[in-house]
């Protein structure tokens, strides 16, 4: 989105669009008139993208629960190491799931018990002493899933300073232990839901009204996209989604493994992306959300709508590209490419959130109230 407007003259217009698609354009909802095979993209979405991407997620989360019993029982250097590079890839599994909360996820609060951020590190430490601990309670949060391993796992620089720092106290790696305990049994209860069941009923349900297969997935899709990716990842790090513009370095995710964040952020764009042209996670489908806007026949809700997203895609991904590592020093050395870089991703909001689901007469059933 290349403009010359001021960047907060473009968020402040950006967001009025998408205030008229909550109180006007989503109200305009129903079926639009298309041949479009909405059962076909729903079960290309549950074969091939949301069943084997939490299968993966699943796996990837007990591997590194049988890593950290290894590390648990004698932290060493290359036992950290180990545990370090499960982890590593594990968070960046988790980038292609996130934007499918929905169903199973939603019902276990997956997204909040993964990945709420950042990290109340004090609280962390409280809870490594606790016998009586409870993960997923509402004020626990911010002091389990990946960013409280974040820290745990990389809060001493060096592995053999962490393997150190375990030593010197058991209840350290008992606590880890209970963390990803807790990580992997969740993830293996939304991936076993989706596979005894809900995938049937989500295929199945091909309608556009609310609770039906396209509207979980599109109002989870612009809701994480706006909350998780676009604000969580970089407006609040970057201090555009704060009242002074202040950065917020601190706030960035992972921000303990160092040149991870970007990479997360990456990740997690290019899941939306993928799901939106119709590059699955496994398979040979390449049926997408492009090709149903393409086809309702109408040119600029349709054709023009994609031709104008795709455009938009590459412009975020170019601006996403311009941003370095580690991301929690470059939000502070080169904020104005931050604050780019957020704009591109809010035009993404306004084409997805307000065009495209209207076009697609998909009604918004959610509320961003972080005043950007």
């Amino acid at each position: 989105m290349r403009n010359s407007l001021p960047l907060f003259l473009i968020i402040c217009l950006a967001s009025a669009a998408v205030f008229t698609l909550n109180g006007c354009a989503g109200l305009e909802g129903g079926d639009p008139e298309s041949a479009f095979d909405r059962g076909a993209l729903l079960q290309q979405w549950a074969d091939q993208t949301i069943v084997p991407g939490y299968s993966n997620w699943a796996e990837h989360t007990k591997t590194l629960a049988d890593v950290t019993v290894l590390l648990a029982a004698e932290p060493t250097a290359d036992r950290v190491e180990d545990a370090r590079e499960a982890f590593k890839s594990t968070y960046v599994t988790w980038q292609s799931v996130a934007t499918f909360d929905f169903g199973p996820a939603a019902d276990r609060a997956h997204l909040s018990t993964t990945n709420t951020f950042p990290v109340d590190t004090v609280g962390l430490m409280e809870d490594v002493v606790d016998v009586e601990w409870t993960p997923g309670t509402p004020s626990s949060l911010n002091r389990i899933g990946l960013p409280a391993l974040d820290h745990l796992l990389f809060a001493k620089e060096d592995a053999e300073g962490c393997a150190q720092w375990l030593n010197e106290d058991v209840r350290r790696g008992q606590h880890l232990l209970r963390l990803v305990g807790f990580l992997a049994e969740e993830s293996m209860a939304v991936s076993s839901a989706w596979g005894s069941g809900y995938r049937d009923d989500f295929v199945a349900s091909t309608g556009t009204e609310l609770g039906s297969g396209l509207g979980a997935t599109l109002n989870a899709f612009n809701r994480t996209f706006e909350s998780n990716l676009r604000r969580q990842k970089l407006g609040l790090p970057s201090g555009v989604s704060t009242f002074s513009q202040t950065p917020l370095p601190g706030h960035v995710e992972a921000p303990f493994a160092g040149d991870l964040s970007l990479q997360l952020m990456k990740e997690a764009f290019l899941s939306y992306r993928n799901l939106y042209l119709g590059v699955p996670i496994q398979g040979d489908g390449a049926i997408g959300l492009d090709d149903y806007l393409r086809s309702l026949g109408d040119v600029n809700r349709g054709a023009q709508l994609d031709s104008d997203i795709r455009a938009q895609l590459v412009a975020a991904e170019e601006a996403l590209e311009a941003l370095e590592s580690p991301l929690s020093e470059f939000v502070i050395s080169q904020q104005d490419l931050t604050f780019d870089a957020y704009a591109e991703l809010q035009g993404l909001v306004v084409l997805w959130k307000v065009d495209m689901m209207s076009a697609l007469g998909v009604l918004v059933t959610y509320q961003d109230n972080d005043g950007d």
